[in-house]
């Protein structure tokens, strides 16, 4: 194959001459488009590297705005909290325990203090603001968590005493238990058959023979039977309530030792048993130490019982005691 030949004039020779390429070293332009494309990559492998760093401390950034943002939310909704559990301490303290009586909470523990080893000692590593806020945020959150533990041991405390309170009030004596006229009364007067004075301790309601005689509150039946001058008696333990309850002169019980009745449930029918001078019911309310106290101030005279069992199953007929006959 031809190779081309080339050729240009020499003004000094004037003719036309051949051109002849100079031979140059093929190992040092090597060298030089080696370095010239090492020079080219490297700038671009700085370019990328400085972009990618840029691109990931902007994003790093942005991160750290959003947390310390949702960190400032969360402080604000702690203090809502920490704001609705001062209303439920206030009332807690103000109602709840006044009305059951309990102990209040000394403020000390209402503060809930907090010493020995500093717990956020680990934030210092960041930056100061970030730091700040996680002090904050963490502070708070050990404070509203330390204030719900007092106040669910509070509530716990209180619904075991409303419950308490519930079961006292519910076996307390507070009903006349029978239909009928009260001819006498407690305190001292003239015993109708020994002719002495001497302590009432009860009431006399005047009933005929085989009426119907009703608990006046919950309890356990203590004693069924005959009791000397009494009769025929019911005895009914109101444990919860510190108070036991007496019904004598009976012609015969409805219950058993031992049976679980409620306010308004018939237990027995009245008589003219013992040492009574007609038929009549007698009454009595005894303390928890067996002395007896006036009935007076435990009965709803106005409601006898066959009102209160209309009024329970009006309520809730599920709550109306039981017949027993």
């Amino acid at each position: 194959m031809l190779k081309h030949r080339y050729f240009f004039y020499d003004h000094e020779a004037g003719a036309f001459v051949e051109s002849r390429p100079r031979r140059t070293s093929g190992v040092g332009t090597a060298v030089a488009v080696a370095l010239a494309a090492f020079l080219v990559v490297g700038g671009l492998r700085a370019g990328a590297d400085h972009l990618t760093t840029t691109t990931r401390e902007a994003a790093l950034v942005r991160e750290r705005a959003a947390l310390r943002e949702q960190l400032a939310l969360a402080r604000v909704r702690m203090r809502t909290f920490s704001h609705e559990l001062d209303v439920l301490a206030e009332r807690d303290e103000r109602v709840y325990r006044t009305i059951l009586q309990a102990r209040p909470i000394p403020e000390a523990i209402r503060r809930l203090g907090v010493s020995g080893s500093d717990p956020y000692a680990a934030s210092d590593v960041f930056p100061a603001p970030t730091a700040n806020a996680l002090r904050a945020a963490g502070s708070a959150l050990d404070h509203l968590g330390r204030r719900l533990a007092l106040q669910r041991a509070s509530l716990s405390e209180i619904a075991r005493l409303a419950g308490a309170r519930q079961a006292s009030l519910d076996e307390r004596p507070a009903l006349l238990p029978a239909s009928g006229e009260v001819l006498s009364g407690f305190g001292m007067r003239r015993h109708p058959v020994l002719r002495v004075a001497q302590l009432h301790a009860g009431v006399d309601v005047a009933l005929p023979v085989g009426s119907d005689v009703f608990a006046s509150g919950g309890g356990i039946v203590r004693s069924a039977g005959w009791h000397g001058a009494y009769g025929n008696v019911v005895e009914i333990d109101h444990g919860a309530s510190g108070y036991t309850t007496f019904y004598a002169h009976l012609s015969h019980a409805l219950v058993r030792p031992g049976q679980r009745v409620g306010r308004g449930e018939r237990i027995a029918r009245s008589g003219n048993t013992g040492r009574s001078t007609g038929p009549h019911l007698h009454y009595e309310v005894r303390d928890a130490s067996g002395r007896p106290v006036d009935p007076a101030a435990f009965l709803a005279t106005s409601l006898t019982p066959e009102a209160y069992n209309r009024l329970a199953a009006q309520s809730n007929p599920d709550l109306a005691p039981a017949s027993l006959d």
